[in-house]
């Protein structure tokens, strides 16, 4: 059974049918037969993907998006998309504010199906339903064999280093912490074992940007993870054949930053160190030290001009010796190898963020004499 139509129409049946076969070339007729499939029998057409996406942060959100506006288009490989997001949590004073993470404020503004995830582990988790790829970005939760082996394409993901450089929850963190000038995106397969060990199937680099702090790093790779996201789906297959293993030999990790990272030791910490520390971790926990047997966080850390350090003609000072500069209004640090840091703001604890100028007025600050750590 089948209807015709003249060549124009064609075109209006083309999203939702298939084999079209030309019968009268002479009154340019065809037959449009009625049989749904979900791939054309054109030998440019390429198969429409089930996805399954896993994401929670900033980062997983661009890729998201880009997988919404990949949908949106007449040619586009993606069939569906659902979402895999951590749970609500309940915040503020008797618990009653949900948060909920970016990804999946963003899948109900738009309209996509969400599955909450449990809130440990998904060994005894199924995915919803059946579908074809999974694609998990910065999810933070490890996918289980069990889980993968339900994808009939695979399940792949995109990460922020050069792996095997960076396995782990941290890559973009350590990348700045290590004074690294080249970073970039992996696209992977899911390992069914180890995080972040799975074979790589496009991998790109980048120059790290001077200065570049968490955010402002993770936000351009972010965007360069989504577009080699979908560029890497379009071509999946072509792509697939050429994958290769990581070096294990290249192996090294980025753990999950904790807070006790943040305590600098002044001693053991140059500037350049603690100011890189600053634009690492700064997002997600402050640096802080002690002052009079007190904790205080050095909320705006920069490196001074080397023509700024006080005393440079002098005896190396103790690590943690303060200066203030009425002038420039920062207050100068002493750190390891005579080098200065400069801070602009301070929070002591149980008290608000303020500039120094107004800390130092609250306390007998002398230079050369007052320290920080002791």
């Amino acid at each position: 059974m089948g209807i015709y139509c003249n060549r124009k129409q064609i075109f209006a049946f083309w999203d939702k049918f298939s084999r079209i076969h030309c019968i009268d070339t002479i009154n340019i007729r065809c037959k449009v037969n009625y049989v749904r499939t979900r791939t054309y029998s054109s030998s440019i057409a390429k198969d429409r993907y089930r996805v399954l996406f896993f994401g929670s942060d900033n980062f997983s959100l661009a890729s998201l998006r880009a997988l919404v506006n990949e949908q949106k288009s007449t040619s586009s490989v993606i069939d569906n998309i659902e979402v895999v997001s951590s749970p609500d949590q309940r915040t503020g004073r008797n618990m009653k504010h949900v948060r909920k993470t970016l990804v999946k404020q963003f899948a109900e503004e738009f309209g996509l199906i969400v599955h909450d995830a449990p809130q440990k582990s998904l060994d005894d988790w199924k995915p919803p339903s059946l579908f074809d790829l999974g694609i998990v970005v910065s999810f933070g939760y490890f996918i289980p064999a069990n889980v993968l082996k339900t994808f009939s394409r695979g399940a792949i993901n995109v990460h922020p280093s050069l792996l095997p450089m960076y396995r782990g929850a941290s890559p973009i963190q350590y990348s700045i912490l290590n004074g690294d000038v080249e970073t970039g995106i992996t696209i992977q397969e899911l390992h069914h074992e180890v995080f972040d060990a799975g074979r790589i199937l496009r991998q790109i680099k980048m120059p790290i940007p001077p200065r570049s702090t968490y955010k402002s790093l993770e936000s351009i790779l972010a965007e360069q993870g989504a577009e080699l996201l979908i560029d890497t789906i379009k071509d999946l297959d072509v792509i697939r054949s050429k994958v290769r293993e990581q070096d294990s030999e290249k192996v090294t990790y980025a753990r999950k930053i904790q807070k006790e990272m943040s305590y600098i030791n002044w001693s053991d910490q140059t500037a350049e160190e603690i100011e890189r520390l600053h634009r690492a971790i700064s997002h997600q926990y402050a640096l802080r030290t002690t002052f009079l047997d007190r904790q205080i966080q050095l909320t705006s850390v920069t490196l001074p001009p080397s023509d700024s350090h006080p005393l440079t003609t002098q005896s190396p000072l103790f690590p943690g010796t303060l200066f203030y500069d009425k002038n420039s209004k920062i207050l100068l640090i002493a750190c390891k190898d005579n080098s200065f840091i400069a801070c602009s703001r301070v929070k002591m604890e149980l008290k608000k963020d303020i500039d120094v100028k107004d800390w130092v007025n609250g306390y007998d600050i002398v230079n050369g004499v007052t320290r920080f750590g002791i």
